[in-house]
């Protein structure tokens, strides 16, 4: 509430007086207190018997009765109708704050409510998430019925904006068990769906949802790059660091997945010093920790390098592991290679790539 607002001898007040019935305000300006004391006084005798003068101070409005405008201290009637309609203003917004904060933790606990004391929906619900697909209202809502219908399997349906070329479409089908017992359903694994129709390809690939591969990282395997993941090594009974990639030209296995094409350890894969090989150049030590993870993640990266005369070009990254070494492009995506060979090996990919040269990456 404004303080001692009726005690000031300067015009602060922002003042309209309305009669009953009349369109046009009987008085609308900044005024003093005591001007506005006799504006009120003028405006009563207008008034008939039991009838009312809306006045607005400030922009909060109260009720004179002609009889006020006639007796006693107008100006402490004012006050009064003034301050208890602050209050009374007051209390109106705070009881539509409470309302609206209210809905707002209905709407955001609804689907929780309903498994209260399940904890199933709570652990599916995070695992999307930690999977990079999200927290879609709708989804959920779909998981939360899915869950109480008992279904032994069910599958639901994400769009996704996480293609690296606008002309793809990508979409994940999750893919849902109940235990044995009923007891839980479990997300095993996701089906990522990548669409071309310029090229008119469709690409679809299985994986696993115990977080191998992000939601980003299995369209980037389904785009053709290599993703870093951690394999089984059946000799020694461990997982290990490896780079894979989808061999996407040749015949699905008997699961109807894409076969893998796998460099381990072994193969001497040194990302930072193919950075190094490639002349990228950083901001600072954070900068060049983020490019390396990025690249790592099979993502199309952003880069600043020098050329073979030193000139620096801004323009893109692809990690190659198969040939330890970064496939450079300018800001067009067209190839800038360090020399013939890597042409020859990277011709194929180059050609593919310089197709979309069109788009850019959504993330």
């Amino acid at each position: 509430m404004e303080n001692n607002i009726f005690e000031t001898k300067k015009a602060d007040l922002k003042v309209k007086i309305e009669l009953p019935k009349q369109e046009k305000p009987f008085f609308e300006k900044m005024s003093t207190p005591n001007n506005l004391v006799t504006q009120i006084q003028k405006a009563g005798q207008k008034l008939d018997e039991k009838e009312s003068l809306k006045v607005s101070i400030n922009g909060t409005s109260i009720d004179i009765l002609k009889e006020k405008t006639e007796k006693g201290n107008v100006l402490e009637t004012v006050q009064s109708e003034y301050e208890k309609a602050q209050k009374t203003v007051s209390n109106q917004k705070e009881t539509t704050e409470t309302k609206e904060n209210q809905q707002n933790q209905n709407a955001q606990n609804e689907t929780n409510n309903v498994h209260k004391e399940d904890k199933n929906f709570i652990a599916l619900k995070d695992q999307i998430k930690y999977l990079g697909m999200g927290e879609d209202l709708l989804m959920q809502k779909e998981l939360s019925e899915k869950l109480n219908s008992k279904e032994k399997e069910f599958t639901i349906t994400i769009s996704s904006d996480k293609a690296s070329f606008k002309s793809n479409e990508v979409n994940f089908k999750l893919n849902f068990q109940r235990s044995a017992n009923n007891d839980s359903v479990y997300l095993n694994t996701f089906q990522a769906n990548l669409k071309n129709e310029n090229k008119g390809t469709e690409l679809s690939h299985t994986f696993s949802a115990k977080g191998n591969f992000t939601a980003k990282e299995a369209i980037n395997l389904l785009e053709g790059r290599a993703v870093k993941t951690e394999i089984f090594n059946q000799k020694n009974n461990q997982n290990e660091e490896a780079f894979v990639k989808l061999k996407l030209n040749e015949e699905k296995n008997e699961k109807g997945n894409f076969k893998l094409q796998v460099f381990n350890k072994n193969y001497g894969i040194d990302v930072a010093k193919i950075m190094e090989k490639s002349n990228l150049i950083f901001d600072n030590e954070k900068h060049k920790e983020i490019t390396q993870k990025s690249l790592e993640k099979g993502n199309i990266v952003s880069v600043k390098f020098s050329d073979q005369s030193n000139k620096i070009t801004e323009g893109k990254a692809i990690l190659n592991p198969q040939y330890k070494m970064l496939n450079l492009y300018d800001n067009k995506m067209k190839r800038m290679n360090s020399n013939e060979q890597a042409f020859r090996k990277d011709h194929s990919e180059t050609n593919e790539v310089k197709n979309q040269q069109n788009y850019s990456r959504k993330m």
